[in-house]
């Protein structure tokens, strides 16, 4: 009896170790955000120079707005899925606002190549998950897929800070630092070759006609386009013109010259303040991941 009761204080205590330990390696796993908060480049894939424009642009955003763009790069998320990691990252970080939910993570995962948006309730129906999916694929992976890095995640992270600004009512200041190149520099000669092959199709086309059916085909293509025109236009009703997102694309401003603050920037961060006391909003209904 007396072995027994040795042994009781002895094992709860080691079982209480061992939970502790169990609860500080799980919160270990994921960093600490920098002093500058709106940009953790734990991966290293960002320059100094793209750090603070990014953190520039966060920091209006939020002085403005009181909503929070935090962009992090990570190494790996071990066993979690990259939706959980996000999650849990922007819950314990407490981006955005308690009350308002106005906070959005941009993360990545570097060996993975893969980056998640993670979108909180309050701007969900500003940043829904087909945009959050439009701006990784058109500001983000035209540039990423070329392992430039600066120029797709500053582009990315300017496209949503511009969609949370736009829905609060204000204007980015577009002559801090920070720039918008169009995506479309790093299509290079594709959609050129693009272009040449379907030309080459149509005068192969319009040569076999001529010769074999003496344009008949193409006549009656071109009677067919005619009909087709003006039956459509006898009082059909008008279409929803223009004003989508994504109609002729984001293109930002040219963001050149001026510094934002006073203080130099150093890599890993040397502005503070940058973190709210807003207590942090909730996460987990919108957002969208994939390869960049």
């Amino acid at each position: 009896m007396r072995v027994k009761k040795f042994f009781r204080p002895l094992i709860l205590t080691v079982l209480i170790l061992v939970l502790l330990q169990v609860s500080v390696n799980a919160y270990a796993k994921y960093p600490s955000p920098t002093e500058a908060f709106f940009v953790n480049d734990f991966a290293d894939v960002l320059s100094s120079e793209t750090e603070r424009k990014m953190y520039a642009l966060g920091k209006q955003l939020e002085d403005k707005t009181t909503a929070q763009v935090v962009f992090v790069s990570v190494d790996s998320v071990g066993d979690e899925s990259v939706e959980d990691y996000s999650i849990n990252l922007a819950m314990e970080w407490g981006i955005g606002q308690k009350g308002k939910d106005n906070g959005i993570l941009m993360l990545f995962v570097r060996d993975e190549r893969m980056l998640r948006i993670e979108v909180g309730y309050g701007l969900e129906g500003a940043v829904p998950d087909i945009k959050t999916a439009r701006i990784r694929e058109d500001y983000i992976k035209p540039y990423t897929r070329h392992d430039d890095f600066d120029r797709g995640f500053l582009s990315g992270y300017a496209a949503l800070v511009h969609e949370v600004a736009k829905e609060y009512g204000v204007e980015i200041d577009e002559s801090i630092d920070g720039y918008m190149v169009p995506p479309e520099v790093y299509h290079e000669s594709s959609d050129d070759s693009g272009i040449g092959v379907v030309f080459m199709l149509l005068v192969m086309f319009l040569v076999f006609d001529g010769v074999f059916f003496r344009f008949r085909i193409t006549s009656a293509i071109i009677r067919m386009i005619i009909w087709s025109s003006m039956y459509n236009g006898r009082g059909g009703r008008g279409g929803y013109g223009g004003g989508s997102w994504g109609g002729g694309g984001y293109r930002g401003g040219s963001w050149g010259g001026g510094s934002h603050g006073s203080g130099s920037w150093s890599k890993g961060g040397s502005f503070g303040g940058g973190r709210s006391s807003g207590g942090g909003g909730r996460f987990g209904g919108g957002g969208s991941s994939g390869k960049v």
